[in-house]
Order: structure tokens, then C-alpha cells, then sequence
């Protein structure tokens, strides 16, 4: 069905036409002015595509009237050309325009069974529906009523058939006070449509079998026209044949044959087309029964919605004044001990969700990784450990060898001052003898002949004279002291040299030993302190290298842990065409463990009700408010009209943790409809939102419709007001969102463990140096 363009002017005012186009032009320019460039962008771009698919119907339309044209310009052709030729070629004429009409008519029928094939389909799907809606509500007499406490639970539905039965708008919207669930709108809606699509069909067939029936009257009334002219064709050559030529006549009998049995067939055709239109008209009538059963099963149902809500509004009236202190704490208990129970179920399920998220082979890298470094850092640690014991082992020494080094030098040093007194004692002596030689003419080879003749003389006892022995025994005696005190002095001085000499042997030996010695330590020193310094250059290399990995690691482990990376999210546009209404940007900026809800409302819709409280003949100005977690509200644009397009999305970057995840699980979403009257506004209804399904699946994607209810502010009595279109989604998954979170709190943990670690070997460090105050601090500074 070709549905063509037209211009609303239902909406023109008793107005002079300069002055509505000068205000209507004035408020196009404000309402431009408050706009976005980008939404500005987007509704010329839409009014673009409105204008291409209007450019391709005029196209259509266009080929529609060249083929009528043509089809008529043919008929007009065929017309002349029976007026120009003889009485046979006019019946050839016509039965070719007859077998033309029908095999249009043949293919109209093909495609009303066709139609009617469609129709039959959909019929099945509505009653299926209906039976579906009818075993819900028989199913359970307790089934409508809801459980006073919200567990979280989705509720049960009984019939296999509501598997594919798509559920549009929040499934529990009075849950938390304790009224009985909605019957599901979306179904009732579909089953409006359908039985509107089956209307609008049963009115074109009846509009078609009228014209068949007007065609087929048109070719009753041609047969008759073309019996009588050929009775009269008949009559006027059967007048003929009595004059004319036997075979003239005999052809002419043929001719006339040959046309009863086509007319024959015809008639045949035309009567087989009969038929063909009562079963139509059969199957429309049952069609129609049909229709008017799901129009009563609709408006029972209506019904149904009318007095559950009724009950609804009772049962909450009850409840407000009734008493409340002891079901409210009772609740409260319930509520309780089921928020510990979910949040059990919650953690499990989290817990699952972070496991399922997360690789098991990427996690065990990840880990042999962080081991492997472990491994490398206490390895690194115990090698400066086990340096800074040998080189602490090595000072030790060396101060022990530095000691023993001073004390031979404070012995030597003693022993070079006895020498240099023995020295100077034999130069003192032997000045003295030189000076006796060289005074007294004394000469110890003289005086040691001169005492081996004595001895000679004394063995022989020669006789001496008395003076002369008495002098010669003076002088010898005194000799003889003198030689022995010599002797005596020589003695001591030959037996102090050879000590002096023994003990300068000694002590060179000593020395030299020494020098040996601390030859062999100056050369272990050196190389003990050439290999220190080289391990000393690798550990700090290595160190060097440790610390540029640890400040990575760092660098990145913050990074992931504070969110100071940026992730650009790409909008892809969806490949089914459920999102036509959305504002598609370039690139959004998040930090890691953001995310983006966007919450946008297309239209709303107003019941007669309602209606009639904003008045038949107003136009009333309404704009929505959307509530949302912890934001600020956010305001649609001021729409005139009856079913205000408001289109507007409200965009809200939130951080995935679980405050966000208890309200998408537990709370709701307000939106609030507003009226403004003047400078000032007040609220008519409200609405709210489930977002439940965000988490649960969808891709993180929620379409559907809330039904308005009148607010009980201006004590409104109207109950249902209308119904919001909406849908909400999640620029980034859930699924890597969960990932991005744990992988934060991994970070966060790692951060706090080597903090916790680094401060408990510090204070360890600061312990040992206070208990033990000889001990050597290292202190090593990484300037690049």
C-alpha cells in the first residue's frame, strides 16, 4: 500500500498569517539557538533521508502513471483499430482484451491468496497470543498477587508458548510497594497492531472484491452485448445464406461455431471466477468473526488491566492506613536477611563473572611472570647481601692485618733505636781502643806475644831476679787487669754485636716475611676490591635495570590502578536498525573503570484521559525529567502537542563498582512528566525504570516503554496517563567493564602489598642498625 505525502493543517490558528509566521519564525530561531550543533546536524541529515525516500515514492508514483498512461494509450489504439476493422476481427479483438482482463484477474487472485495466506499466519500468531495471555492469568490463583518483599527473583512464567514473546518495558514497576505486577502492555500492543493490520486488509479485500464484482458486471453486460450482436449477426447472415453461396454460408457456420465455443469457455471462466469471489467472501466473513473475537478478548483483557489496576490503587490504600510499625520493621528483617543472602548471591556470581572474564592462561603467565620477578628481586637482594657480608669479612680483615702491620712497625722501629745505641756504644769503644793504640803504643799482636812469652817463661821457672820480678809482676799484673778488662770489654761489646747481628737477621727476616705477607694481602686486597667493584658495577647495573622494570611496572600498575590511561570508545552503529533515534558522536573518552549510560527518550503518548485533563482543544507543553544514581536531573526539551517527540538522550559517566551494580540490580530510574503552565510548571505523571536487564544480557542494551501514572501531588484520579518510549545502553559492556574493575583492584592490592612490604624492611633495617650499632649502611642512589 503506496502511502503518498501530505501537509497537516489541522494545526493553523484563527490567527492573521503575518503575525503566527513571524512568531512561529522567531520561536524556530530560539528553539535552533538553544540546539546542539551535532543534533542540528542529525535532524538535517534525518530530513535528508525523509526527502530521499520521498524523491524515490514521486519516482514510483511517476512509473505508476507512465504505465497507466501506456496501458491506456493501448486500449485507446486497440479501440480505434476495432472501430476500423470488420465484424471477426472485432470478436478477436475483444476475446484477446477479455484474455488480458483475466489474466489480470489471475494474477489479483494469486496475490489476494497470497494475502490471505499472510493474514492466516498472523491470526494464528494472535490467537496463540491470546491463549498465552489466558493460561497466565488462569495458571494460579495467587500468581497476581506479589511478594511483599522484593527477592531479586524474575518472575515464573508458565506457559512455553511466552518463550518468544518479547517483553516491553519494565516488567516490575510496582515490586517495592507491594501491589500486584503489570499485565505485560507490550503483548496488548502488538495484538492492537494486528488486529489494526487485519482491519486495514479486510478493507482492501472488500474494496477489491467490489471492484471484481463491478468488473464482473461490466463483462456480464458485454456478453450480453456481444449474444445480441451475434443473434443479430446471425439473424442478418442466416438472411444472407438464402441468397448467397453454399460455401460462403458453410464458413460463415463455422465462424459462428468456432465463437459459441469460445463464448462457452468464457462463460465457463467467468463462472469458475464466481466462485473463486464467494469463497473470498467466506473467508473474509470468517476473517471478520475472527476479528471481532480478538476485538472482545482485547477489551476484555483492557478490562482485566482496568480493575487489576483498580485493585492496585485499593490494596496500596490499604496499606498506607493500615499500620505500619510492625510490617515495617517485619520488612525491614525480611529485607534484610534477603540483602545478605543477594549479596552472597551477588559476590558468588561476581566472583564468577571476574573468573569467567578473566584467561586462565593469560593469568597463569601474568603470575609466572610476577614470580619469576620475585625470584630475580630476592635474587638480587641476597647477592647484595652476600656482597655486603665479604666486603664487611674483608674490612675486618684488613683492619686486623692494618694492626698487626702497626705494632711490627712500632717493633722495628724499637729494634732500629736499640741498634743505633749499640752502634753508637761499639763506635764509642772503638774510638776508645784506637786511642789507646795510638797513645799508649800498645799493639794486641805485641801484647799477645808479650803474654805467650810469659807463658813460655813461667813453664820453664827460670830464675829471675827479685827487683826484676817484682817490677816485671807489677807490670804484668797491671798488664794483665788491663788486658783482662780489654778482654773483658771485648767480650762484651763481640757478644753484644753478635746479638745486635742476630737480632738484625731476625728482624730483617721478620720484615721480609712481613713484606711477603702484606705484599700477598695488597694483592688479594686489590683483587677482592677489583672484583667487588665489578660486582659492585653489575649489581648496580642490575639494580639500574631492576628499578626501571619497578618503575614501569609501577608506572603502569597505576596506571591501571588510578585510572590515568584514557580509552576512546568507538560507536558502532547497530546492524538491525533499533537504534535510528540516537546521536551518534566520534569518540568518547573514558577512564579506566568508567562507563557511559545514556538514557534517551523518543516520544510520549497520551491516553483520552489524559487528554481530556490537559483539555480537548489545548495543545499542552510538557517536558520530561530523568532522575538517575547520584546526577544531577536532566531536562528534555519544552514539546507542544498531543504526542510530544522530545528525542532527547542524557548521557552520564559513572564508575563500574558496587554501588553502581546494587542500584542497576535494586533501584530505579525516575522519570517524571511535566506541565508547564506560564513561567511555572507542575509534575502530571511519573514513571520508572528497571535496569536490571543493563547487567543481565542485551549486549548492554534496553529497549521498550513505561506506562505513565498520574501523579497523586495534584490529586489526580486518571491512574494510567500515557506511555514514554525510552531505551537505554552501555557504551562499554558489562563484561569488560567487570574486567577493567579487577584488574584495578589487582593493581590496588600489588600497590598496597610492596608498599606494606618496602615499610616493613625499612623498619626492619632501622631495628637492626638500632641494635646493633657497628653495622655498615649501603646507601645506593639511582641519579639516572
Amino acid at each position: 500500500m503506496d502511502f503518498t505525502p501530505a501537509r497537516d493543517t489541522s494545526m493553523t490558528t484563527g490567527l492573521d498569517q503575518p503575525q503566527g509566521q513571524a512568531k512561529r519564525v522567531s520561536s524556530e530561531r530560539q528553539m535552533i539557538a538553544k540546539l546542539d550543533p551535532a543534533e542540528l546536524q542529525d535532524r538535517y541529515l534525518r530530513l535528508y533521508d525523509d526527502h530521499l525516500v520521498l524523491k524515490q515514492h514521486a519516482r514510483k508514483q511517476e512509473d505508476k502513471i507512465k504505465k497507466l498512461a501506456t496501458t491506456l494509450a493501448k486500449v485507446i489504439e486497440d479501440k480505434k483499430k476495432s472501430e476500423a476493422v470488420p465484424f471477426g476481427a472485432k470478436a478477436t479483438i475483444r476475446d484477446s482484451e477479455i484474455e488480458n482482463q483475466l489474466a489480470e484477474y489471475r494474477n489479483k487472485i494469486s496475490e489476494l491468496r497470497e494475502q490471505n495466506k499472510f493474514l492466516k499466519q498472523r491470526l494464528a500468531v494472535a490467537q496463540q497470543q491470546a491463549q498465552a495471555t489466558q493460561l497466565k492469568k488462569s495458571s494460579s490463583a495467587y500468581d497476581g498477587v506479589s511478594s511483599r518483599i522484593d527477592t531479586g527473583q524474575p518472575k515464573r512464567i508458565p506457559s512455553p508458548l511466552l518463550h518468544n514473546i518479547r517483553v516491553v518495558g519494565p516488567r516490575d514497576s510496582f515490586r517495592t510497594s507491594g501491589t500486584t505486577p503489570r499485565v505485560n502492555s507490550g503483548l496488548l500492543e502488538e495484538a492492537q497492531a494486528t488486529n489494526k493490520q487485519l482491519n486495514e486488509s479486510l478493507e482492501k479485500a472488500h474494496q477489491q472484491l467490489n471492484s471484481y464484482e463491478q468488473q464482473v458486471e461490466n463483462l456480464r453486460q458485454q456478453l450480453s452485448r456481444r449474444d445480441n450482436d451475434h443473434e443479430q449477426n446471425l439473424l442478418r447472415l442466416r438472411s444472407q445464406a438464402t441468397g448467397g453461396d453454399s460455401r460462403v454460408n458453410l464458413q460463415e457456420n463455422i465462424d459462428m461455431i468456432r465463437l459459441q465455443r469460445d463464448l462457452r469457455d468464457k462463460s465457463d471462466e467467468l463462472r469458475r471466477l464466481q466462485t473463486q469471489c464467494t469463497n473470498f467472501e467466506s473467508q473474509n466473513r470468517s476473517l471478520q468473526v475472527t476479528n471481532a473475537e480478538l476485538l472482545k478478548e482485547i477489551d476484555r483483557l483492557d478490562r482485566q488491566i482496568k480493575d487489576e489496576q483498580q485493585r492496585a490503587l485499593q490494596l496500596r490504600n490499604e496499606l498506607r492506613n493500615g499500620s505500619r510499625s510492625n510490617t515495617i520493621v517485619h520488612e525491614l528483617n525480611l529485607q534484610i536477611e534477603d540483602f545478605r543472602r543477594e549479596c552472597e548471591a551477588l559476590k558468588e556470581a561476581n566472583r564468577k563473572i571476574v573468573d569467567s572474564a578473566f584467561n586462565s592462561d593469560r593469568e597463569r603467565e601474568f603470575r609466572e611472570k610476577e614470580r619469576a620477578l620475585r625470584l630475580q628481586i630476592a635474587q638480587l637482594e641476597a647477592t647484595i647481601k652476600a656482597d655486603l657480608g665479604e666486603r664487611g669479612n674483608l674490612l675486618d680483615r684488613l683492619t686486623l692485618e692494618k694492626n698487626s702491620n702497626q705494632r711490627t712497625d712500632e717493633e722495628h722501629r724499637t729494634m732500629h733505636l736499640k741498634y743505633l745505641e749499640m752502634k753508637e756504644k761499639y763506635d764509642d769503644l772503638a774510638e776508645k781502643m784506637r786511642f789507646f793504640e795510638r797513645e799508649g803504643d800498645i799493639n794486641m799482636r805485641e801484647i799477645e806475644e808479650a803474654l805467650i812469652i810469659l807463658r813460655q817463661r813461667k813453664q820453664r821457672q827460670e830464675p829471675n831476679f827479685d827487683f826484676l820480678q817484682k817490677v816485671d809482676d807489677e807490670k804484668g799484673q797491671n798488664l794483665n787487669r788491663r788486658i783482662l778488662e780489654l778482654e773483658s770489654q771485648l767480650a762484651e761489646t763481640t757478644n753484644e754485636l753478635e746479638k745486635t747481628r742476630n737480632l738484625l737477621l731476625m728482624q730483617y727476616k721478620i720484615n721480609r716475611d712481613y713484606k711477603l705477607e702484606v705484599d700477598c694481602v695488597q694483592r688479594k686486597m686489590e683483587e677482592n676490591q677489583a672484583e667487588h667493584s665489578a660486582r659492585v658495577l653489575e649489581s648496580g647495573q642490575l639494580l639500574d635495570i631492576r628499578a626501571e622494570r619497578i618503575r614501569k611496572l609501577e608506572k603502569s600498575l597505576k596506571d591501571v590502578a588510578y585510572g590515568t590511561r584514557q580509552y576512546r570508545v568507538q560507536e558502532q552503529p547497530a546492524a538491525d536498525g533499533n537504534l535510528t533515534n540516537e546521536l551518534i558522536e566520534d569518540a568518547i573518552e573514558l577512564e579506566r573503570g568508567q562507563n557511559l549510560i545514556e538514557i534517551h527518550i523518543s516520544r510520549a503518548s497520551f491516553n483520552e484521559r489524559a487528554l481530556e485533563y490537559f483539555g480537548k482543544n489545548n495543545e499542552p507543553s510538557t517536558f520530561c525529567s530523568i532522575e538517575f544514581f547520584e546526577h544531577e536531573l536532566q531536562m528534555t526539551p519544552i514539546i507542544k502537542g498531543r504526542t510530544p517527540e522530545y528525542n532527547f538522550t542524557a548521557q552520564y559517566i559513572v564508575n563500574v563498582d558496587d554501588f553502581l551494580l546494587y542500584y542497576l540490580q535494586k533501584e530505579y530510574t525516575l522519570i517524571e512528566l511535566h506541565q508547564t503552565v506560564g513561567q511555572s510548571f507542575q509534575t502530571v505523571a511519573a514513571c520508572k525504570l528497571g535496569l536490571k536487564e543493563l547487567i543481565e544480557g542485551n549486549q548492554g542494551r534496553l529497549h521498550g516503554t513505561a506506562k505513565l501514572i498520574a501523579s497523586h501531588q495534584n490529586n489526580l484520579d486518571i491512574g494510567a496517563f500515557g506511555v514514554v518510549e525510552y531505551w537505554v545502553r552501555l557504551r562499554v559492556p558489562m563484561e569488560q567493564a567487570f574486567r577493567l574493575l579487577k584488574e584495578k583492584m589487582k593493581a590496588q592490592g600489588y600497590l598496597a602489598t610492596t608498599s606494606r612490604q618496602s615499610t616493613k624492611t625499612s623498619n626492619d633495617i632501622e631495628q637492626r642498625h638500632d641494635l646493633d650499632p657497628n653495622m655498615n649502611e649501603l646507601t645506593i642512589a639511582i641519579l639516572n
